[in-house]
């Protein structure tokens, strides 16, 4: 896809962006201790209760997903603010273990959703040489968020009812983020998806220009307009895959043929289908038009002495196929059979089998990288150790409350980690930073395998901060980075949506058996850590491309090669 002001040094929007990954704090190892002492908890239902807010977010993903298709970006930003009311005030008010389970879970729905939708919203905006940086924005303020709540809980332990206090604080950002949604502009791709022109073209103007564009305007710079040509080009190419994937699906299921064959993408992107319900946009070949357009641009003619770039889009497509020309101004460029957008049933429906037949597309090879990638993410227990810090403290002989305090030099040091990682995501590259990280994280997971075994507080602190560093630099930021970069457009919500919930599915599984696994095994289960840090290194060794410096066109490229074509050195830019 093609990537905003790629040529410009700052995107004015950053910090815009990144709001709605701030107000999104949830109370962690702190509030669990606090709900020990009041409850009486045990081991078992404190996991559950931790994992509940994975579980959850496991299903936010896909929710999160077919509410960016149908509604967009800012709309599945927006929802999340419900999910974090909804959830803490439910946990706050809860009278015993399964109204806090079902509050974590509630929660999950909207970690799940925000996960999905802002990655993919700031790699749409963000311009190719900061695209790393921005992204890595989200994981810094979600930290900071995380520190905040290790503070709080900190200081609300001797209050009466604590651990009501300590669920329900994060009720307060939540409200936050749902006006902060207000104030972000749309996604100009997905307002191009839904055909409407006008709006994208104001939404680029307002970035290149930082002015809004004068209501009823429909013309702008020389340079917005060829923006827009481009994009509406790329989503076009993008839109006639989509559907010829679907296309291929639907055949093979009425002549109960074998399995969809692996078709090149490219040599049908000019073909339509001719009995799908999905009815492209069709005529002109979108590189040409977009060729013909920026020729007048070439010639250095004003905006204002040509036709408005919606309404010659419009124009081009009534003019060369009357037939199936659709009105872009009154209604989305993809449509039903009766000629409506389709509902939002409709669009999670085809969701489902987008994710479905990923492994079988031109995007089948970044698909396996973000799931393997999301797996070693989760499963050298990188949150279950934060979450369960003060618990880890607690067992060596700290007090709850010094425990909890304590706890909080973990959060620090991932905060450090992720402005690490923010600084040195673009500088040192993607997958060194991976590599690197896989080595500390093995080492610092032995570390404390050792420190479990002599019962030391102060090596397994030591221990718990070297690995949440040394992760929050790498893994933590590189994953969602990578998540906004492996994908096209016809691929990426439901890529998205399918690699963040394996994330937090494995996420989910790490936190419900961490206690557990540390009863049965001892120090052993660090060891068992650090060999799946080691492995998850070899893995990225073998298969991970570096990304950094490329366009997310060059990207996808590099991935939909063969195997020679992997290219594993930097990009060029």
């Amino acid at each position: 896809m093609h990537g905003y002001l790629d040529h410009r040094p700052s995107c004015p929007p950053f910090h815009t962006l990144s709001r709605p990954a701030w107000p999104t704090p949830l109370p962690q190892g702190g509030a669990i201790l606090a709900i020990r002492e009041a409850l009486g908890t045990g081991t078992a239902t404190e996991e559950l209760i931790m994992a509940g807010a994975k579980l959850g977010a496991v299903f936010g993903t896909f929710l999160g997903g077919a509410v960016m298709l149908h509604w967009g970006r800012r709309a599945a930003l927006a929802a999340d603010g419900v999910f974090f009311v909804v959830g803490p005030l439910a946990m706050a008010l809860s009278p015993g273990v399964a109204g806090l389970v079902a509050g974590r879970v509630v929660v999950g729905l909207g970690i799940g959703m925000s996960a999905v939708a802002v990655p993919a919203y700031l790699g749409e905006l963000a311009p190719a040489a900061h695209r790393g940086a921005t992204v890595e924005v989200y994981e810094l303020l979600l930290t900071v968020g995380a520190l905040t709540a290790v503070v709080v809980d900190a200081g609300l332990h001797h209050v009466p009812h604590n651990w009501r206090w300590m669920v329900g604080a994060p009720l307060g950002p939540a409200l936050a983020l749902g006006g902060c949604a207000i104030l972000l502009p749309e996604s100009p791709r997905w307002l191009v998806i839904r055909g409407r022109l006008d709006a994208a073209l104001a939404v680029i103007h307002r970035i290149f220009t930082k002015q809004a564009l004068t209501p009823g305007l429909q013309t702008s710079t020389a340079e917005v307009e060829a923006e827009l040509m481009a994009l509406w080009s790329a989503v076009e190419k993008e839109r006639t895959e989509v559907t010829a994937r679907r296309e291929r699906h639907a055949a093979a299921r009425e002549t109960r043929a074998a399995p969809i064959a692996q078709v090149d993408v490219e040599a049908e992107a000019g073909s339509s289908p001719s009995h799908s319900k999905w009815l492209p946009l069709q005529g002109a070949d979108p590189a040409e038009v977009d060729l013909g357009h920026a020729t007048l641009l070439q010639e250095g003619q004003e905006s204002s002495s040509f036709v408005s770039p919606t309404e010659d889009l419009r124009r081009e497509q009534a003019a060369l196929n009357p037939s199936t020309a659709i009105e872009v101004a009154e209604g989305s460029l993809v449509v039903d059979a009766d000629g409506q957008p389709p509902g939002f049933l409709r669009v999670s429906a085809d969701m489902f089998l987008d994710v479905w037949l990923l492994p079988r597309g031109p995007d089948r090879r970044a698909f396996h990288l973000a799931l393997c990638l999301a797996f070693f993410n989760q499963a050298v227990a990188s949150t279950a150790i934060i979450n369960y810090a003060p618990s880890l403290l607690a067992s060596a002989g700290l007090a709850p409350a010094r425990a909890t305090l304590a706890s909080a030099a973990v959060s620090a040091c991932k905060l450090v980690g992720v402005v690490v990682g923010l600084v040195l995501v673009d500088r040192a590259g993607r997958r060194r930073l991976l590599l690197t990280g896989s080595v500390l994280c093995t080492l610092s997971l032995a570390w404390l395998a050792v420190a479990d075994a002599v019962g030391s507080v102060g090596l397994l602190l030591a221990g718990m901060c070297l690995f949440v560093l040394s992760h929050s630099a790498s893994w933590a930021g590189v994953f969602w980075v990578l998540l906004s970069e492996l994908f096209s457009m016809a691929a990426k919500s439901p890529a998205t949506s399918a690699a963040t919930a394996t994330l937090f599915a494995t996420g989910a599984a790490s936190d419900a058996l961490f206690l557990s696994l540390r009863d049965w095994l001892g120090p052993g289960a660090f060891a068992m850590y650090a060999c799946i840090a080691a492995a998850g290194g070899v893995y990225v060794m073998a298969k991970v491309p570096e990304t950094s410096g490329r366009t997310l066109e060059e990207i996808q490229a590099l991935l939909a090669g063969g195997r020679r074509d992997l290219e594993l050195t930097a990009g060029s830019g």
